[in-house]
């Protein structure tokens, strides 16, 4: 086989870039940078431009250049490329589930622009991401309680947004929940029991009991200890945290739900704290 060689110019032509890019990933290390003529000027063969094309079909996935490096160099480069594209995929899912929210919410302000004043949030991130991270056992939670929790996971993501911190403990956080799916269908089951009293009288028995089952997740339900333990903002961060939930809570939950909380609140500030956490 003749190792027949070009020089820049003509191998930025054949692959549709421009020599720029070319000498930027030489300097990056991305291609070598030894091929010479005796006039001193780059030249490329085959396997240069069979690099660049892979290169350029990493980056169109969303990778960086450094990304990139790493994986084309790994020693075993199949199976950090397959760990990549599954990453590469749950970020896509998430993504589609923003922009699936977005959409919901474009056409719920077109057709009523009041709806702008009652839920003046744009989608959770947070919540597509749990939701992406549980995958079929998402499919166990009802329409209100999505909405719900999306709604009131916006309140966070409007304050804490910005804190990386806080995106590392709710990436955390739903991966844990997928690592748990018996904790987590517990939970669901109590959503299911207060979705079950957005209608009722705020003084039927079975919200003092609801109470009760919170209080008891909040000890032997690994989820639910995890959220609990989860760090709080302090300062004028949680006054505003703390506000924002006050005037958007009773949008989602109802005076008997709202009352469920008021309850375990009360009972977890009585009560003695536990002893184990395992």
């Amino acid at each position: 086989m003749r190792g027949t060689r070009v020089t820049i110019g003509v191998a930025a032509q054949l692959l549709g870039v421009s020599a720029k890019t070319l000498r930027h990933y030489q300097r990056r290390g991305l291609l070598s940078d030894t091929h010479r003529e005796a006039n001193g000027y780059r030249s490329f063969g085959a396997a240069d431009l069979l690099r660049v094309q892979q290169i350029r079909r990493l980056q169109s996935l969303g990778l960086s250049l450094t990304q990139v490096q790493a994986l084309l160099d790994a020693p075993d480069a199949d199976s950090s490329l397959q760990a990549a594209l599954a990453q590469l995929a749950a970020e896509v899912e998430i993504q589609i589930a923003q922009l699936e929210a977005r959409r919901a919410l474009i056409a719920r302000l077109a057709a009523d622009p009041q709806t702008l004043m009652e839920q003046p949030l744009i989608p959770s991130p947070t919540a597509a991401l749990i939701e992406a991270s549980l995958g079929d056992l998402a499919d166990e939670v009802s329409p209100w309680m999505r909405e719900a929790d999306a709604y009131l996971l916006g309140q966070l993501d409007t304050v804490l947004g910005n804190d990386s911190a806080y995106h590392a403990q709710m990436q955390e956080l739903a991966q844990l929940a997928a690592a748990h799916p018996t904790a987590y269908q517990e939970l669901v089951a109590l959503g299911r029991r207060l979705e079950a009293l957005r209608d009722a009288d705020p003084t039927v028995p079975e919200i003092a009991d609801l109470a009760a089952a919170y209080q008891i997740a909040v000890t032997e339900n690994v989820l639910m200890r995890a959220m609990v333990a989860l760090p709080v903002p302090d300062g004028p961060a949680a006054e505003l945290l703390g506000d924002l939930l006050g005037l958007t809570a009773p949008k989602v939950l109802s005076s008997a739900q709202l009352r469920v909380f008021a309850l375990a609140g009360a009972t977890a500030a009585t009560a003695d704290p536990p002893t184990s956490t395992s």
